[in-house]
């Protein structure tokens, strides 16, 4: 699949989770067009990015306010054999963020395409990743 397809792909499938009003907006384009020009692609990724960087942080508050009570019940009951829980989570995602910031930035330059569209494209992926694994957390007992 060529990566102009991939980029295709990805802004189609961010379009589809853009609330009505977004989309309704004049300004915005139609990011699941099949052509679009260079300033409506880094729109449509910038868009991208946004809602990717909401759900991030919301999970990631989600994560830190259960983290915060397993930490709450462990001290009741006596189990804090390893550091609080709290404090790891919030360790463990200024670790993802280094480690995707320094991944997009690798990962633009050896694609000899350096672009903000090429490494925001990077982060996005990363960051749909990380969801998931935030998502697990919440999920976990």
């Amino acid at each position: 699949m060529t990566r102009r397809r991939r980029l295709i792909r990805v802004l189609a499938a961010v379009t589809a989770m853009l609330p009505l009003p977004l989309l309704a907006q004049s300004a915005t384009p139609d990011c699941a067009a099949d052509t679009l020009d260079a300033d409506e692609v880094e729109e449509c990724v910038l868009i991208a990015q946004d809602l990717v960087e909401a759900e991030l942080d919301e999970l990631y508050r989600i994560a830190l306010v259960r983290a915060a009570a397993w930490d709450e019940e462990a001290a009741l009951t006596g189990e804090t054999a390893f550091a609080p829980l709290r404090d790891l989570m919030a360790q463990s995602q200024a670790d993802w963020t280094a480690h995707a910031e320094s991944t997009c930035a690798v990962e633009g330059l050896l694609a000899g395409d350096d672009t903000p569209v090429s490494v925001r494209l990077c982060y996005i992926r990363l960051a749909e990743r990380r969801i998931e694994d935030l998502r697990e957390f919440g999920a976990s007992d």
